[in-house]
């Protein structure tokens, strides 16, 4: 993966739902649910991590391939990306 880095977009709130995550996009009204996992790289995101350690944390937790915790992650972001949640710069 090269270099990327991601930013929340004002007007994105999220919120826990026990183990998933709500997304309100606060210019559409739309709401955006997580899963257990998509929730946990929100809230690193939110927190400031970048998405190498992300993925490198998900390999170690998960106990899970690098290269599919990668593709899943990035897919991820670039999904949130087309939803209007996130801004994501090559670096």
């Amino acid at each position: 993966m090269s270099r990327i880095s991601a930013h929340i977009r004002p007007g994105v709130m999220g919120y826990d739902l026990d183990e998933d995550a709500i997304l309100f996009l606060e210019y559409s009204g739309e709401l955006v649910r997580l899963n257990p996992t998509a929730a946990l790289v929100w809230r690193g995101l939110s927190s400031g991590l970048s998405p190498r350690t992300i993925i490198d944390s998900l390999v170690q937790v998960l106990n899970a391939p690098a290269m599919d915790v990668e593709r899943d992650v990035t897919g991820l972001m670039r999904s949130l990306q087309e939803a209007g949640a996130l801004v994501l710069t090559r670096e």
